[in-house]
């Protein structure tokens, strides 16, 4: 039988690892969202620069890839890897699709910024 102090502890504990499974999967909600909101941005500058063609099938491309890592593979090790080589990925080629742009190249910087959050 176990004591009230046990109990106590085993119900903390098992919150924490509550907390913590939730916690792992809004991240990886939160990276879904972030990849969709890139693919649009493509799209657009895609749009504006008359390559939509490269925009729709690259950022389509790397956006699944994307949501493969946070949706099906879901690793402790690969997920934020691949992660990271695809939000580089798909600035480089916002870059490229605007023609190199030196405002474009800003992305890496807000997509550095989120890798670390």
């Amino acid at each position: 039988m176990l004591s009230t102090r046990n109990k106590i502890q085993l119900k903390a504990q098992q919150r924490l690892l509550s907390i913590l499974t939730h916690y792992e999967a809004s991240i990886y909600r939160a990276m879904s969202l972030v990849l969709i909101g890139l693919w649009v941005m493509t799209l657009a500058y895609g749009l504006y620069s008359g390559e939509f063609v490269l925009a729709l099938v690259g950022g389509g491309v790397l956006t699944l890839g994307g949501l493969f890592f946070t949706a099906v593979l879901r690793s402790e090790r690969w997920t934020p890897i691949g992660l990271a080589v695809v939000f580089m990925l798909i600035v480089s080629l916002q870059v490229h699709i605007m023609g190199g742009m030196i405002e474009i190249h800003f992305g890496y910087f807000v997509l550095l910024a989120i890798l670390l959050a």
